[in-house]
């Protein structure tokens, strides 16, 4: 495993996929409820920044619930580790805040 090509616990496509789940969470918020997903994203880095876990789990669910969605299998694997919540957590908050929309259009 090079670290290129593996970061912790997931490689750098499923961390791909994971931004895109949180852009895709995002368009859930149609119209006004946009600035709800931003809101939503800075209690998450609030709950990934004091470590817990349990918090960003309600508020995932709940999130999913609302826009009513499937929450994705990925975010099992936070329990798995402090590293592994952080990595699945940072790369679904940078999609949610609509990093990969501007990550996608530098690669067009």
């Amino acid at each position: 495993m090079t670290e290129d090509s593996q970061t912790k616990g997931f490689n750098k496509k499923q961390l791909y996929f994971i931004r895109r789940d949180g852009s895709i969470l995002r368009r859930g918020y149609k119209g006004n409820n946009v600035k709800k997903a931003d809101g939503i994203a800075i209690k998450l880095l609030d709950y990934l920044r004091v470590n817990n876990r349990n918090q960003f789990m309600n508020l995932i669910l709940n999130s999913y619930m609302y826009v009513g969605e499937t929450v994705p299998s990925f975010f099992n694997e936070v329990f798995q580790s402090d590293e592994v919540f952080q990595e699945v957590g940072l790369a679904f908050v940078t999609g949610l805040l609509g990093g990969f929309e501007k990550e996608n259009a530098t690669e067009a």
